[in-house]
């Protein structure tokens, strides 16, 4: 939030203890320090933002599970299928060659 420099020197010339150059300089001196404070939103916004993240955390770890789960699945088929397939053929490739009748 920017200070307001002739506001600021105005008041510290108020009660008299600072003369109106030295009430200029430490206002300017302030307002270049560009001192931020943060305000109840921006705890809100960063807490928002820390919650977001442990969110999509949890959900990049179950997905990672799902994915982990989806892929042993699918082997599983691959390799029972091509079990399935090679029963088939050694059945049917003697019946081929060998012709009953």
């Amino acid at each position: 939030m920017p200070i307001d420099t002739l506001k600021a020197a105005r008041r510290l010339q108020e009660d008299g203890t600072f003369s109106p150059e030295q009430a200029k300089r430490i206002a300017e001196t302030l307002s270049e320090m560009d001192v931020a404070s943060a305000t109840k939103e921006d705890l809100n916004d960063l807490e928002e933002k820390v919650a977001t993240q442990s969110e999509l955390k949890a959900v990049k770890s179950d997905l990672g599970k799902q994915i982990e789960e989806k892929h042993s699945a699918t082997i599983r088929t691959v390799v029972g299928t091509t079990a399935a397939v090679g029963a088939v053929l050694a059945v049917v490739i003697p019946l081929a060659i060998y012709p009953m009748g």
